[in-house]
């Protein structure tokens, strides 16, 4: 595995359903207009407000992520490497329009570079967390700002991150983000650095080449199109008798990605509602196969379930925009 996580920001209404995503949040967060001008982005209202999202223990991490920062004039810290609950590395604005690395308090290098408020940037780290053999680079639209090896990037008892946070530490500061990725540097593809990236959501737009579930209303397709989920609204559901059962869609093209695809990452938002167990895997049809996704057993309350792939199963081979805007997706109940 390399690419362990990416986020467009789209398909949030409040911060209820992204606590249903991601792993941590320690105030409300807000949501506007995304960089490209089209869908959202995730927005810090000053103050100490943060979302984490857990990953395996890593030592070698890579984050980036579109980032707009409103001020200039205050410090605050934007993106957290965390261990148990423990920054191990951080980026943080000094207050005049630098972008600092620290290792917990302790600032390690400081760019000569600075950036305009209210700008759009893409900004990337990639980090090796050791107390001797460390190393980190930070690259802002693709050019490195800093970077060092051979030093200690350790805060921890542990040489490792297990959580990514982004956010904001200071009430007078307001950032905004966007097209996030994640990945690790285990793997043969999507192993370092990916570049100005977008993460690009697309949703149901017909009926595909299976309707087994029985829609709440209309079509089942047009239950599952929501810009944001209108959980008991409108909804598609499957008794346990006749299983399995198995709805796909045809899906809407991509409009803003035109080259490399790094890979896709089907999402359910789905819950059951009635006793007893009930699983479900996400789908994906290509090529002309199914192919189903992790699974999961339902709890009672709505979750964002998601699988992540970086390759085109029916070919093993990287995604291409074709690939994409040819695919069905949908979900499979199983019991």
């Amino acid at each position: 595995m390399s690419l362990l996580y990416i986020d467009s920001f789209d398909h949030y209404n409040d911060n209820t359903e992204c606590d249903r995503k991601w792993d941590y949040r320690d105030s409300d967060i807000s949501f506007s207009t995304g960089r490209l001008g089209t869908g959202q982005s995730v927005y810090f209202n000053g103050g100490v407000r943060k979302l984490g999202k857990d990953v395996p223990d890593i030592q070698t991490i890579v984050v980036g992520f579109g980032w707009l920062h409103n001020s200039s004039s205050y410090a605050t810290q934007f993106l957290n490497l965390m261990e148990s609950g423990t920054t191990q590395l951080a980026l943080q604005t000094d207050g005049s329009g630098h972008i600092q690395i620290l290792r917990g308090g302790t600032t390690l290098e400081t760019s000569t570079q600075t950036y305009t408020q209210g700008v759009w940037y893409y900004v990337e780290l990639k980090a090796t967390i050791d107390n001797s053999s460390g190393s980190y680079e930070l690259r802002v639209g693709g050019e490195t700002w800093f970077s060092d090896s051979g030093i200690d990037t350790q805060n921890t008892a542990n040489a490792y991150t297990d959580q990514v946070r982004i956010g904001c530490s200071s009430s007078f500061n307001a950032p905004y983000f966007d097209d996030l990725y994640i990945l690790d540097t285990t793997g043969s593809a999507n192993n370092d650095f990916l570049g100005d990236v977008v993460v690009e959501c697309i949703r149901p737009t017909g009926a595909g080449n299976q309707t087994d579930f029985t829609p709440s209303t209309g079509s089942n397709w047009q239950n599952v199109d929501d810009t944001t989920p209108d959980d008991d609204s409108t909804y598609n559901y499957h008794a346990p008798q006749g299983l399995p059962g198995t709805d796909l869609f045809t899906m809407g093209d991509l409009a803003t990605i035109s080259g490399a695809v790094f890979g896709i990452q089907p999402v359910m938002y789905v819950r059951k509602d009635d006793a007893g167990s009930a699983d479900i895997y996400s789908v994906i049809r290509t090529g002309g196969t199914d192919y189903a996704g992790s699974g999961i057993s339902l709890p009672d309350t709505y979750i964002f379930h998601r699988d992540l792939l970086e390759e085109n199963p029916d070919t093993a081979t990287a995604w291409t925009v074709a690939d994409i805007d040819g695919i069905e997706g949908g979900y499979r109940r199983t019991s």
